[in-house]
């Protein structure tokens, strides 16, 4: 007998206030986030500002290339 994956998590964007699930609670591979083509270092460099959670995959999508601009 399996337990079956927790459900997705409902979060709430702390930058722009989208709604989105998160799924890392399935595995380390079963959020949306963890096919995205970059990684955020964590800890965050503190340009990146306060950030307690998960973003939106816009937000985050936009936070990565802002940390990247800033690093080239």
């Amino acid at each position: 007998m399996t337990t079956p994956p927790p459900p997705p998590r409902p979060m709430v964007c702390e930058t722009c206030g989208a709604p989105f699930e998160c799924l890392s609670g399935r595995g380390p591979d079963a959020c949306w986030c963890a096919g995205l083509p970059f990684r955020l270092p964590m800890p965050l460099p503190p340009e990146a500002g306060p950030v307690a959670d998960c973003l939106c995959p816009r937000c985050l999508a936009a936070l990565a290339e802002r940390l990247a601009a800033t690093r080239d």
